[in-house]
């Protein structure tokens, strides 16, 4: 791993600008980081903000008198749930940033038993919930793989290393480690705390390395090895130097079979295969193919880019300021007189300088930049966005674009932060696939895990999650559409999309398809808004109808509505007396009059027939969104037909028709 430690290193430093150029002084390089905004705008698109997981439960075996739809929502809950509680999206967002500049980034999941101090590196604890599993980011310098693993998936590795430095008295104090006999700590080892991680003698140590190394030699850290071996089903651990393993015992992640007596799991015996999907605790994210299991790092294909463009505004800036006040002048003119260089240097706005000859002074016009070397940094730009951009607009700054450009800049865009985007839900389908497998095994049941089961618009309902809640298979599928913190309006904009083609449609819940609008632009509760559904208050519900029947659009009819009210407030004549219908033009009002009128008849139907359950209202074809009688179809030719005669008044009054 060494060389490929080198080239991450070098990437870490150009995002913290230690950019070195050939042929330019430090003083005179412009710090330009391309890498930062463009890392800043992969997390805006592809990290999730609002991570949700959808869940559909699954029979492992044939079981009868079970309400699956029960079972995927307990699922779903908790799933999400335990995302929150296991702060999994701040370390899936630091592990998108290590994937960005190292190729692979690393996360581990683990179970923290109750009480402090329980695995190492133990400090790590008071951000975990005890008695629940845990997902921690990890340095990929620090993570190393069997070198036999081929690309496509880590459950191929025989085995995964992973090097922690830990503080001498945790590990003295764990008593699942066996210690030499005699073993004094650090001292014995024969390097003292100076020993730093894998490779680090392959670069340049700064100041910061060393204050660092003080510190740990302060608190008398210790490296530990700890050897996950996949294949054997073990776990292995090493003290630096010391050939012996000290701990050396089953995997506590692999397969077993309890022994219980009463209502108590005395003992286990161990099986082959584990919980975790793919054999092992850690879990990687990697945006890129390769031959081999690490790419490439996505800021390696820009690094290159990134230093033409530095250079290039470097040398640009250099060149005109080397060349930015000099002055010709004839030695005539300085002999005649000796003030002249003083007063030009010297001279401000509105000053007059005297000289015998207009043409013996001349400025000097070196300072053009060359037209190749703009054209140059354009170039680099372009290539750069092609790369790894994953916005929809461009960069402040880019060069202007045709329509076409732009629509083709936009497809690769998309392009990139969909592939991205796949990659992050993926990785937070197995972190819940995992927590799923775990909580079955009567070793790791969650500790007081408490998840309200019912419904966005239902009263809350408790529950206590036991192993048996987790004994199904799953389905699961991300919601890609919460990957998107800096850039909501295009789920907003989605949203209405879908619910203008979803409202009046006679197959579709109109209630749900309200409240799907209303999630989309983040209502924590949208059902407060239509609470007149439930037979409070239904004066907000009343103008929310009317607005969409000023729309020519449909509302939705469902039992428990106040139809009566309903039918009050909501009767063409009532409509046509609403302020906005005056302002409609007289086609429109035709067609919300007939809308309101059927509107109004469902609601008679609804107080006919109270007891219906399950039908559906029938609709007038004309109001479904699609076909030639279409409401919205209707109003925009009636609209163009409208301003097509207005035209042809216009024209007729001006004596300039046909």
């Amino acid at each position: 791993m060494d060389e490929r430690h080198q080239t991450w290193k070098r990437l870490l430093d150009s995002y913290e600008l230690k950019i070195e150029l050939p042929g330019l002084d430090e003083e005179k390089t412009i710090r330009l980081s391309r890498m930062y905004p463009i890392m800043r705008q992969i997390l805006a698109s592809v990290a999730f903000n609002y991570p949700h997981i959808n869940v559909m439960a699954e029979p492992l075996y044939e079981r009868l008198g079970i309400d699956w739809n029960a079972v995927s929502r307990v699922l779903e809950k908790s799933a999400n749930s335990a995302l929150k509680l296991m702060q999994a999206k701040v370390e899936v967002h630091q592990q998108i940033f290590d994937t960005a500049f190292c190729g692979v980034g690393w996360g581990k999941f683990g179970w923290n038993p109750v009480g402090a101090d329980s695995f190492p590196p133990y400090v790590s604890n008071d951000v975990m919930r005890d008695g629940f599993t845990y997902y921690m980011r990890k340095d990929p310098f620090r993570i190393f793989v069997d070198p036999d693993t081929p690309p496509q998936s880590i459950g191929y590795a025989y085995y995964v290393i992973e090097e922690i430095e830990v503080p001498w008295k945790y590990v003295r104090d764990d008593p699942r480690y066996t210690l030499p006999e005699g073993f004094d700590g650090p001292e014995d080892l024969g390097y003292g705390a100076e020993s730093e991680r894998l490779g680090s003698d392959l670069y340049e140590t700064s100041e910061e390395d060393e204050i660092v190394r003080r510190v740990k030699s302060d608190k008398k850290t210790i490296k530990l090895y700890e050897i996950h071996n996949r294949m054997d089903g073990r776990l292995h651990t090493f003290l630096e130097h010391l050939e012996d393993p000290i701990e050396d015992v089953p995997h506590p992640f692999g397969n077993a079979n309890p022994r219980i007596i009463g209502d108590q799991v005395v003992d286990y015996e161990p099986l082959p295969g584990s919980l975790l999907k793919n054999g092992t605790q850690y879990m990687p994210l990697r945006f890129d193919l390769n031959a081999s299991f690490h790419p490439v790092p996505p800021m390696e294909y820009i690094e290159d880019l990134q230093a033409l463009i530095v250079e290039s505004v470097s040398r640009r800036a250099d060149i005109l300021k080397r060349f930015a006040r000099i002055i010709f002048a004839e030695e005539s003119e300085l002999g005649s007189n000796s003030q002249l260089e003083k007063r030009l240097k010297e001279a401000e706005d509105g000053d007059i300088v005297a000289v015998k000859s207009l043409q013996s002074i001349k400025a000097a016009e070196w300072g053009t930049v060359p037209i190749d070397q703009l054209n140059l940094e354009g170039d680099a730009r372009g290539y750069e966005e092609q790369s790894l951009h994953v916005g929809d607009l461009a960069q402040q700054g880019a060069s202007r674009k045709t329509a076409t450009e732009s629509a083709l800049l936009a497809g690769q865009s998309s392009l990139n932060r969909e592939w991205m985007q796949q990659a992050v839900a993926e990785l937070y389908e197995d972190i819940t696939t995992n927590n799923f497998r775990v909580w079955r095994d009567y070793r790791y049941t969650p500790h007081e895990f408490i998840v309200n089961i019912a419904d966005a618009d239902a009263e809350s309902e408790y529950i206590i999650l036991t192993t048996a809640d987790f004994n199904y298979e799953f389905a699961l599928r991300v919601d890609a559409q919460s990957m998107q913190p800096m850039i909501e309006e295009v789920e907003q904009q989605n949203s209405i999309l879908l619910y203008d083609r979803l409202i009046g449609n006679p197959l579709v819940d109109q209630v749900e398809a309200t409240k799907m609008l209303l999630r989309g632009f983040r209502r924590a509760s949208p059902e407060k808004l239509l609470k007149g559904m439930a037979g409070g208050d239904t004066t907000a519900l009343i103008d929310l109808e009317i607005g969409f029947l000023l729309q020519g659009q449909m509302p939705p009819v469902v039992s428990g509505m106040d139809h009566i009210a309903h039918m009050e407030a909501e009767n063409p004549q009532a409509v046509a007396q609403d302020p906005r219908f005056a302002q409609l033009p007289p086609q429109q009002q035709q067609l919300v009059l007939q809308v309101a009128q059927q509107h109004a008849e469902m609601h008679q139907q609804m107080v006919a027939q109270p007891t219906a359950v399950g039908s559906q209202p029938s609709v007038d074809g004309r109001l479904v969104e699609g076909g030639q009688g279409g409401i919205i179809s209707e109003v925009r030719q009636n609209a163009q037909e409208t301003a097509d005669a207005a035209t042809a008044d216009v024209a007729t009054l001006t004596g300039r028709g046909a």
